[in-house]
């Protein structure tokens, strides 16, 4: 029998947290050790399966058994993760049993185990939701139905993975949200002023222990509407201990000529050393780190790590989150002046030198009123009681509509392997917009085109979703004819396409599941597109002079019946006929050559 009420999980890479809606309020539900955030953690020993602070404690020793960050693999390709996955202490190889997927190889009981992501995210959910039951005096065993966030930048497969995971673990997920969007979910609720018809502009910035995400929201009258999103796929507090990790090894090298890079067992403890440290560091001027026994089993190492250090180690990694800030808000085409408040999320977003780069940035410090930790499973408890009805029996009011974007522009090929987008990267979705698209060639009877995602501007150099091919048009001259094509986007990420005639009235559809991308490839996406910026002008420039040319040439022709008997026009016709083969000939040549073979086609034909 299913439980009787939803919860909202917040399923982080580190840590994960759980709450309800009760009464008229956000309740977070603390573990069995009384802590209100749980380690995503799960240990495998010859006698047991332990989750949580337990497993996180026993990583220590059990090195090769404690599964974590399991979030980075979920919904995954092998050929994705296997650069990322070198350094984790416990075995990640290709499945057997799911070509090309991931899969953990663990020593349980004795014998040798194999999970999917999905299995080991699975046991966290459940003891979640053991959680839950427990808190609510309910059966431990029965379903229950939840709302669980993801990344804002996660696509289709890790979403459905995440929702995989829930049912593995016998959880009704109702939606899957972007954690963004549940903590300023969260805040709003905490903030009736934005229940007024003006709303306010609320930048939340993410930094959690493997992901980071920043998204700009609008509120008012209880809807939240997502203007940009932005985010790093290889970012969080991880990436911050790794760096210290690298930085002691240095310093113990230098100092000590003890090489412990390849000790996994000694890294292990020194990863754990620098994460307190890290947490010290958030409240103190300096942090000690002090390891027993720890050069290679006869010496003991201390060292002292101050703040400014810290930040020093770490500044690169700091700074680039600045500028995905500074990229979000072009995006939302805001000014930093526009953000009413700046909501901080994330146990990485505690670090004092973050806090201080956004202070400066607008100007002024960030909403410190919620937990950074448990706000996104507050977001998520909120959304559930809505999706359940809960929340107007308890509150009075059940208007809260979320509304995302795409993370990724939409649109086709057009002739010269130009991207001609219909619907840019951060529109709200769902949305419908049409665009009409003129023939590329004489007597052109088939409308031709790939779909693509992606911001570059070569369409082959953006991922391709699907074809689509409308015949039946009537023969015309060159730009004569004109298709109209219909991009219709909804929430659930669903793509219906839809070419028409406009002289016939003819029509074709289909119908594409996005989220075909990994986050690998989104987030390489958007850094071709930053850092080849000036390899997609050039091209524009070159296209622009190709058409250029092209245009020139057919508006310069004469038709048939202009020219039967007149030596001039069909001197013309032979030159422009000659100059459409070279550019069928010449697709590849430079944007001058363009340029040089229009005027010369200029000059021969003002001497006719």
């Amino acid at each position: 029998m299913p439980a009787s009420q939803a919860i909202g999980i917040d399923l982080g890479t580190t840590y994960s947290c759980v709450a309800i809606w009760e009464g008229n309020r956000v309740e977070v539900i603390a573990n069995d050790h009384g802590n209100r955030t749980t380690p995503s953690y799960v240990g495998f020993t010859k006698n047991e399966r332990v989750i949580g602070d337990v497993a996180a404690l026993d990583a220590a020793w059990n090195i090769s058994n404690s599964v974590y960050n399991v979030k980075r693999l979920i919904g995954r390709s092998y050929e994705e993760v296997a650069e990322d996955v070198v350094d984790y202490p416990y075995k990640v190889v290709e499945s057997n049993k799911t070509e090309g997927q991931p899969s953990i190889e663990v020593t349980f009981q004795n014998k040798p185990c194999t999970f999917a992501p999905e299995q080991i995210s699975a046991m966290v959910l459940d003891y979640l939701k053991r959680m839950a039951a427990r808190y609510l005096n309910e059966d431990e065993n029965a379903s229950r139905k939840c709302v669980i966030t993801v990344p804002a930048y996660f696509n289709h497969a890790q979403r459905q993975a995440t929702k995989d995971a829930a049912t593995i673990a016998e959880l009704d997920c109702l939606q899957i949200i972007n954690e963004p969007t549940a903590a300023a979910l969260a805040y709003g609720m905490k903030r009736q002023k934005y229940d007024d018809e003006e709303g306010h502009h609320v930048l939340v910035y993410d930094f959690g222990g493997g992901t980071f995400d920043v998204s700009i929201l609008h509120i008012a009258k209880g809807v939240y509407t997502v203007k940009a999103t932005g985010g790093d796929s290889h970012l969080g507090g991880e990436d911050i201990d790794a760096n210290m990790v690298q930085h002691f090894l240095k310093a113990i090298q230098r100092k000590h000529e003890v090489d412990l890079s390849s000790n996994v067992r000694a890294r292990r403890r020194l990863k754990s050393a620098c994460e307190v440290a890290k947490r010290s560091l958030s409240l103190k001027a300096e942090a000690i780190l002090d390891l027993p026994s720890f050069l290679n089993g006869d010496g003991d190492y201390y060292a002292v790590i101050t703040r400014k250090t810290f930040e020093e180690v770490n500044l690169e990694l700091f700074q680039s989150t600045m500028d995905t800030v500074k990229k979000t808000l072009d995006d939302a085409k805001m000014d930093k002046n526009d953000i009413d408040q700046v909501l901080m999320v994330g146990g990485s977003s505690r670090i004092f030198k973050l806090r201080e780069m956004l202070t400066d940035f607008f100007g002024k410090g960030p909403n410190m009123s919620v937990n950074p930790d448990e706000v996104v499973a507050c977001g998520a408890a909120v959304q559930a009681a809505v999706l359940c009805g809960d929340l107007e029996k308890n509150n009075g009011r059940a208007d809260v509509i979320l509304r995302d974007v795409t993370p990724l522009s939409l649109g086709i090929d057009i002739k010269g392997d130009v991207l001609s987008i219909v619907i840019p990267r951060n529109t709200p979705i769902p949305v419908t917009k049409c665009e009409v698209y003129h023939s590329a060639t004489d007597n052109q009877t088939v409308f031709y085109s790939g779909i693509y995602q992606g911001e570059r501007k070569k369409a082959s150099e953006n991922s391709l979703l699907g074809t689509l091919d409308l015949d039946g048009i009537p023969p015309a001259p060159s730009g004569k004819s004109t298709v109209e094509l219909t991009f219709s986007l909804d929430a659930n990420g669903i793509l219906e396409v839809t070419a028409k005639c406009t002289a016939t009235g003819k029509s074709k559809q289909i119908r594409i599941t996005l989220g075909r991308l990994s986050r690998q490839e989104i987030s390489r996406m958007a850094a071709d597109a930053a850092k080849f910026k000036h390899v997609d002008d050039a091209f524009m420039a070159k296209a622009a002079a190709r058409t250029s040319l092209e245009s020139y040439a057919y508006e310069t022709r004469f038709y048939p019946m202009d020219h039967q008997v007149d030596p001039k026009k069909q001197a013309v016709n032979r030159a422009v006929k000659q100059v459409l083969h070279w550019i069928d000939d010449h697709l590849h040549a430079m944007k001058e050559e363009f340029e040089l073979k229009q005027q010369e086609l200029e000059a021969e034909i003002e001497s006719l």
